[in-house]
């Protein structure tokens, strides 16, 4: 019996090494996969990690991707084009070392935006402005010709357009430019920017022409003042001239109507302006002189030149023929300039005319052809704005401050003074401390202080910003916090906030509400000491 117990006994415990030493065996397999992620193939031999080292590409991603975040953020000016500086240079050398990767299209647009925050500021590697833009279109138009990337080719071709717009172009030339994005892209809400960008050059080159017309018309007077008294006889001459003038502006209007026609005209114009502007741009380095320079380098301005001057020489000998005309007191060089200076006058009026009816028609376009853009939300903003004027002014939100709700309602019988401001706007902080003492010194007598934040959004740190400043500069007043995101605008979709509602597309800017709750004005900045006594008197 002990016998078979143990033959038993060691049935058992053989049957129990057997296990031991099979589970070892499948447990030590080479053929089985590691549970770790190292595997080790001897003692001495190195150890192989399944980890991939970052190649030069990636580490330069990297890079790109932390120099975005930053950018995104509110930066000192010493900083944003630092950033922005990085940025492009980053981008573009990672378009050299690997232009087949796919993260050279997604970050293609960065850089072109970049480079167009960095337009017309001085260069910091010695190079002229101009010629840093020039290798930017030649980038682009690389690009444009060799993408098969409908959005990249959208991307290029607004942002070669918005380069050259900060460059020294004249506003007819603008508009042409505006013109080819939208053919393109009718359906790109970044189209109203395009022509809002065209209509501000109409802005100027209106400024510019009238105040050619003020010069010549105080020429005129001059010269007219320092002759001798002209008979009665003076006024029939006088209108003579204006006839000349006249028929000078019909051959404008002429010419301009048929220039189009001509590319070869075009063509020797752009020849000229990008001959003579670059010596310009690299001497003066401003865009008015630019700008100037571009104005007096088209056919229009040539134009009028060439009318007033024909003017001119026809008047004087009509003059000299004349023993009745009263123009002989003047010498030929007083009737030369004086007949010069009308004419000229005359045919900038007509061709400031012109200019003002293409600002008003793409301005009518942004309104009815992009009705969901930015643009065309701020354009019904402002006429808002204007016409509202006396009419109750409806403002409810929380504060972000203090966490308390606020409305206008509330605030009846009091003087209200809305101020759309941002930490990052420079002129928005230095207007703080005069703001401070208004409110110190009117607040007992019944008036009211709102900030309408356009700082960035809560994940830009946008948030974070607005209540370090105010708690710093220890600022009293509510703050409705928009968390304005620019990076929506780069789509020229609307933001459909408070801001926009109202047409403020710059800050700082200032609304002043009456006892009443009516909005008293749109334009009270620097007139707070003047306007708010005004309506505490009512």
């Amino acid at each position: 019996m002990f016998r078979r117990i143990r033959c038993s006994a060691n049935t058992t415990a053989f049957v129990f090494l057997s296990f031991v030493v099979a589970a070892s065996v499948a447990q030590g397999r080479p053929d089985d996969p590691s549970p770790t992620t190292e595997r080790i193939f001897n003692k001495s031999g190195p150890i192989e990690s399944s980890v991939t080292p970052k190649t030069p590409t990636d580490v330069l991603i990297d890079q790109i991707q932390n120099e975005l975040r930053t950018s995104h953020r509110s930066l000192p000016t010493e900083d944003f084009i630092r950033t922005h500086t990085k940025i492009a240079t980053l981008i573009g050398d990672l378009r050299k070392m690997s232009p087949d990767d796919p993260h050279v299209a997604k970050f293609l647009p960065e850089r072109w935006r970049s480079l167009k925050y960095l337009a017309g500021l001085p260069s910091t590697n010695g190079r002229s402005t101009f010629d840093s833009m020039r290798e930017v279109n030649a980038e682009i138009d690389e690009v444009l010709k060799k993408t098969t990337d409908s959005r990249l080719k959208s991307d290029a071709l607004f942002y070669q357009t918005m380069i050259k717009f900060n460059g020294p172009i004249n506003g007819p030339a603008a508009v042409a430019l505006a013109e080819k994005f939208v053919s393109e892209w009718p359906k790109d809400n970044r189209s109203a920017e395009v022509l809002h960008s065209a209509v501000t050059k109409l802005h100027f080159e209106w400024y510019l022409r009238l105040a050619v017309i003020a010069l010549f018309l105080v020429i005129s007077a001059v010269v007219a003042m320092t002759a001798r008294r002209p008979s009665s006889n003076t006024w029939k001459w006088l209108r003579l001239g204006i006839l000349f003038g006249l028929l000078g502006i019909v051959l404008v209007v002429l010419l301009h109507t048929s220039y189009p026609h001509f590319p070869g005209l075009r063509k020797f114009e752009a020849a000229v302006l990008e001959a003579v502007l670059p010596v310009v741009t690299l001497a003066l380095n401003r865009n008015l002189e630019s700008s100037i320079l571009s104005f007096i380098g088209t056919y229009r301005f040539w134009l009028v030149i060439v009318a007033a001057s024909t003017t001119a020489l026809l008047l004087v000998p009509v003059w000299q023929r004349s023993e009745a005309a009263p123009f002989q007191r003047f010498s030929k060089f007083r009737q030369l300039i004086l007949g010069f200076s009308l004419a000229g006058a005359f045919c900038f009026t007509v061709d400031t005319y012109l200019i003002s009816r293409q600002s008003t028609e793409l301005t009518r376009r942004i309104a009815q052809e992009y009705p969901d853009s930015f643009r065309s939300r701020i354009a019904q903003g402002k006429n808002r704005k204007r016409d509202l004027i006396g009419e109750p002014f409806e403002l409810e939100f929380t504060d972000v401050i203090s966490g308390r709700a606020v409305s206008m309602k509330n605030l009846r019988g009091k003087v209200v003074v809305v101020e759309f401001w941002a930490t990052w706007c420079g002129p928005c902080v230095h207007e703080i401390p005069e703001l401070k003492r208004l409110y110190a010194k009117y607040h007992d007598q019944g008036v009211e202080f709102i900030g309408v934040s356009h700082d960035l959004p809560e994940n830009d740190g946008g948030l974070e910003s607005l209540k370090s400043f105010v708690d710093k500069e220890q600022i009293p007043w509510p703050q409705y916090y928009l968390g304005r995101d620019k990076r929506a605008l780069r789509t020229g979709s609307a933001l459909n906030d408070f801001s926009e509602s109202w047409g403020v597309d710059g800050i700082p800017a200032i609304f002043l509400i009456d006892p009443s709750g009516n909005l008293y004005s749109t334009e009270a900045r620097g007139q707070l000491d003047t306007l708010i006594p005004r309506l505490l008197k009512k």
